[in-house]
């Protein structure tokens, strides 16, 4: 799908451009995301009434599906499916993987991923206090542990979960003393979620600066 293109359906044609979408995946997403929720009901209906029993569009949701998992496929879609999927009631969401990347060196070179999302649980890998590009790593526990907070929590929303979703978290700390800064941080980031939480004191961490590194698991309800 390109920007200004229009998604085809047969005897049917609606224009991503109408919709204003920009040039980044991003924006075509959206505006896909736009149009299946906006219009697509009025097209299969369309479609039914003239497609013969044997016709494939004489089961709306099967299609609906197929475009969630066609848009997936072709531009990493994993937020807004969530969205489409509940705005049509097709339950594409039950055994489907979804991932999310968070530009840590590690996860190329590692091959691993930030977060995964299968069905309503989602998965953040070792999340350590890798800071934003051009900044140094955070001096303290407490704000390191902020950081890794941080970067789990965007990797869940990518993957349409919250950090009042969190069910369990593991911390995995360098320096006992520094034990009680980590866990006010922890309080802060997922207290409201109340999760299952464990904190273990590891002889080091990738990086002698990190002095903490976390995993976090939700459950979406």
């Amino acid at each position: 799908v390109q920007a200004g293109v229009a998604v085809v359906w047969p005897r049917a044609r609606v224009s991503c451009a109408s919709l204003g979408s920009d040039a980044n995946s991003g924006g075509l997403v959206e505006c896909c995301l736009a149009v299946l929720a906006g219009g697509i009901g009025a097209m299969l209906d369309h479609l039914d009434g003239e497609a013969g029993s044997g016709e494939p569009f004489n089961d709306g949701p099967v299609v609906r599906g197929v475009w969630c998992c066609s848009l997936h496929h072709v531009g990493t879609v994993s937020a807004g499916c969530d969205r489409f999927g509940g705005s049509t009631g097709f339950p594409y969401d039950s055994g489907m993987k979804r991932h999310v990347r968070s530009g840590s060196p590690f996860e190329g070179r590692y091959g691993f991923v930030r977060g995964v999302r299968i069905g309503n649980r989602v998965e953040i890998a070792g999340t350590a206090p890798i800071p934003p590009d051009g900044e140094p790593v955070a001096t303290t526990a407490y704000q390191q542990m902020l950081r890794c907070g941080e970067i789990a929590i965007v990797a869940l929303t990518q993957l349409d979960a919250a950090a009042s979703d969190v069910v369990r978290t593991r911390m995995y700390i360098t320096d006992t003393d520094d034990a009680d800064e980590i866990g006010r941080a922890h309080r802060e980031l997922f207290g409201d979620a109340a999760p299952a939480a464990t904190m273990v004191v590891v002889a080091a961490l990738l990086d002698p600066a990190w002095k903490v590194e976390i995993e976090v698991e939700a459950e979406v309800r």
